[in-house]
């Protein structure tokens, strides 16, 4: 696995990266077993707006949702992510 950084912050304080896996197999969505290899849910001020720019990334918008205040989306990968409203996060 090659680990790439994406984001960090200062020295001693937290970091993320991302890796490639050969034969990588995405998790499903839905998921019956309920496991996930991660898993992200963004906060955002306007959850069309947020998932129409995440589609034009190229995420996918699989057809099952889980609700109105929440969108789940797929990386490219295929990886399932989450999109709120950040006025319900306090």
């Amino acid at each position: 696995m090659r680990i790439r950084p994406l984001l960090a912050s200062s020295p001693g304080g937290v970091a993320l990266g991302l890796g490639v896996v050969p034969d990588h197999e995405p998790p499903s969505w839905p998921n019956e077993r309920g496991t996930k290899q991660f898993h992200f849910d963004l906060a955002v001020d306007d959850i069309d707006a947020a998932a129409h720019e995440c589609i034009e990334l190229g995420a996918m918008l699989p057809d099952q949702q889980p609700g109105e205040t929440w969108r789940v989306l797929l990386d490219p990968s295929g990886h399932p992510f989450c999109l709120t409203l950040a006025a319900n996060w306090g």
